[in-house]
């Protein structure tokens, strides 16, 4: 029986279901999964961008085996919306991609009988990288060398160390650079055998750290081998695939590899882009997570603000070389030559300073649909400035939703109240609010003391009860304007409303 485009759209897309994109939230409890768990079509939340397709892919494919007709609905289908998954440290997972997409005079049914069309790939997402990660630095103390560098010397300076192999449970060779030419070969081949690249994300490994009793350790990158990926994606920057490039994701080592790997984006690539995201990975030395707050003295100053006077935390190869703070400009200026962008999505270790961006949007922005701030220090009027219209476009903001996570305002940086403010009263389109962990420094007159750092949790530490007052009356607008409680995930009110409040 034959049915209709629209109609075949309509059933097909019941296997796609929406989970919240891990841009904004990831950590949600099992009552907002069941509702999550409802088809596209019938979730309240499907007029707007917070939540990411999760395809049924396997269905799909299956699908597109029924008839000439399902074939393309369902394409189609993950042509919008699938993010193809490459496996970088699986040589067998780039070279099956690049088979599939062989342009049709190299194919044949026995080379490539999986063989997909490669205009239809257009969101590439290179994974499992751990093959970067190849050694561990192993600091020892040593009294003689702090005789001679004082006490006050960074970390490193201080310490003699030892670098190891990581031992991997896939190899039985361990080495501290691992030959990747082939891999890059391959990746470079499918770069350069793909029409259409809308979307392109690389996830790099987080490095991570250890205080033990003997020694400390710091997991550590291979240089060369960041060095190799930014050229071969540079690479594909400039092949023409990537011209249609809009939607980038970078989840890097440190805040200088913003620049490594972007130095090749001309102007109009930047101008096109839409979406972006930046995450740092290397949570290694001073004040690069949360747990490094828990090693030290909760009352010191500084452990508040993320700015510890206290150093010792160790280390990685680039931490001690690259301190993300120290180089944090690669980020912003990267974001600040993007006139054009949506939605935006930063997440820091060591805590990031916003104000440091000078984002020159474009005369026809409506400001960001999508923010996404974590760990970072910041102004008010600089997350304002962030969703505004540009001041020659007459109209309001369209931010569609909003997270800050462990955001910190400056001790001369504003109040609170008055974002939750602009955000109910300016911000029209606004359908989600996530708040969480928001601070002020130590010397803000709204500084609110939290004795246990790592471990108490709240939605904002605030002395000033109007910044409680605006943010529940926020929330209950976001409510109301959802459909009531049972159309909202409790998740992002439950620190903030009480469970029978009314709205």
């Amino acid at each position: 029986m034959y049915l209709p485009p629209e109609i075949r759209s309509e059933i097909a897309s019941r296997f796609l279901l929406l989970e919240l994109d891990p841009w904004f939230y990831s950590d949600f409890g099992s009552a907002y999964n069941e509702f999550m768990r409802l088809p596209a079509k019938e979730n309240p939340f499907n007029r707007f961008s917070l939540f990411r397709p999760n395809l049924r892919v396997w269905v799909l494919l299956k699908l597109r085996l029924v008839s000439r007709d399902w074939y393309q609905t369902a394409t189609i289908l993950l042509r919008e919306h699938f993010w193809w998954p490459l496996k970088f440290d699986i040589r067998s997972s780039l070279e099956r991609a690049v088979s599939c997409c062989l342009p049709s005079e190299e194919s044949s049914s026995t080379t490539a009988p999986w063989l997909l069309p490669h205009q239809f790939v257009t969101k590439l997402n290179i994974t499992e990288m751990g093959d970067v990660l190849t050694f561990r630095r192993c600091y020892f103390y040593d009294n003689d060398l702090v005789q001679r560098v004082g006490d006050d010397a960074p970390y490193a300076e201080r310490h003699t160390f030892k670098d190891e192999p990581l031992r991997r449970q896939d190899r039985t060779q361990m080495e501290l650079h691992y030959d990747k030419s082939s891999e890059h070969e391959l990746l470079r081949n499918l770069f350069n055998t793909l029409e259409t690249i809308e979307a392109f994300s690389i996830s790099f490994p987080r490095a991570e750290f250890d205080k033990g009793y003997n020694y400390d350790e710091a997991m550590c990158y291979d240089m060369q081998a960041i060095h190799e990926m930014a050229v071969t994606f540079q690479h594909g920057l400039n092949s023409p695939a990537f011209q249609h490039l809009v939607d980038l994701r970078l989840d890097l080592p440190c805040t200088r590899d913003v620049e490594l790997m972007t130095k090749g984006m001309s102007k109009d690539a930047r101008d096109r882009l839409k979406h972006l995201r930046i995450w740092i990975m290397d949570e290694t030395g001073r004040d690069g997570n949360d747990g490094a707050e828990n090693t030290g003295d909760a009352e010191e100053e500084g452990v508040a603000d993320g700015n510890s006077a206290w150093d010792g935390i160790p280390p990685s190869n680039l931490q001690a070389e690259f301190p993300n703070k120290i180089h944090q400009a690669a980020v912003w200026d990267f974001v600040g030559s993007c006139p054009n962008l949506e939605s935006l999505s930063i997440s820091g270790t060591h805590f990031l300073d916003l104000d440091q961006l000078n984002w020159i949007k474009s005369s026809g922005s409506r400001g960001l649909r999508l923010l996404s701030l974590h760990r970072v220090w910041t102004s008010i009027s600089s997350i304002i400035e962030l969703l505004r219209a540009h001041p020659t476009f007459d109209g309001l903001p369209q931010l569609r939703g909003i997270t800050l996570c462990k955001v910190k305002v400056h001790t001369h940086g504003g109040n609170w109240f008055s974002l939750f403010a602009y955000l109910k009263e300016s911000c029209s389109d606004l359908n989600f609010s996530r708040m969480d962990q928001l601070t002020y420094f130590e010397n803000h007159e709204n500084f609110s003391y939290n004795n246990r750092i790592w471990e108490n949790y709240h939605a904002i530490w605030t002395e000033n009860e109007e910044d409680w007052d605006e943010l529940r009356s926020l929330t209950r607008h976001l409510i109301r304007r959802a459909g009531g409680k049972e159309c909202y995930p409790e998740e992002l009110s439950e620190m903030i409303l009480e469970d029978d409040e009314e709205v």
